[in-house]
């Protein structure tokens, strides 16, 4: 009687270590599904924006990234080409500076503006918009950049903002400096500030 009673316990135990075993290996499969079909579609939507280093091509027109999320440039007026001027960014004296963009080429060039001074260089980055992205431009003055004012670098610590502006009737992208309390463009090798400006804003579009 007692080898009978000790022999149905076994069972009984072996039964429940594969119930559990089975378990296991059911939840295992469906966290291993899970990782897969993140690996796999990565990010839905993406950035709002990106930085791209222009060492490849001057993005002129569309981006698209390994998960086929779209980006477009940011475009600010035109030159006496009728070719639009582009948002971007270079480094200067150890500065991270917003400027304008022309894609003449494969690579192009960025104008920045420094210590009253216009430069130029070849090596930039360039703002892509992701296209679902809601981005528009806010009028402001004297420094001031609303919520989700879009960052275009820093300057000595402070951070600049990206922002365009009306010169001799051309709208130009710049730089808003908050702590000069104005947005600086560039033209015929001079920085020039701007008091009245707008500053370029994000809001993303929701998708039901």
């Amino acid at each position: 009687m007692n080898i009978l009673f000790f022999q149905l316990i076994l069972i009984t135990l072996m039964t429940i270590q594969s119930v559990y075993t089975t378990e296991i290996d059911t939840e295992s499969n469906e966290v291993s599904n899970v990782k897969n079909e993140s690996s796999k579609y990565g990010s839905l939507s993406g950035p709002e924006y990106l930085w791209l280093d222009n060492t490849r091509k001057c993005y002129r027109d569309v981006y698209t990234d390994d998960v086929n999320n779209v980006y477009r440039p940011v475009n600010v007026g035109e030159n006496y080409y009728g070719q639009p001027y582009h948002v971007g960014k270079a480094c200067q004296s150890s500065h991270i500076l917003p400027g304008r963009v022309e894609c003449n080429d494969n690579r192009g060039y960025i104008s920045i503006g420094y210590n009253d001074r216009e430069f130029t260089t070849n090596h930039f980055k360039m703002l892509m918009m992701n296209v679902h992205t809601n981005y528009h431009w806010m009028p402001a003055s004297h420094g001031h950049v609303p919520l989700n004012a879009v960052e275009g670098g820093a300057y000595q610590c402070e951070i600049l903002y990206i922002g365009r502006a009306y010169y001799q009737n051309k709208l130009l992208p710049g730089k808003i400096h908050p702590g000069n309390r104005c947005c600086y463009i560039t033209w015929e090798g001079r920085e020039i500030p701007i008091q009245n400006y707008e500053v370029l804003v994000t809001g993303r579009i929701d998708y039901f």
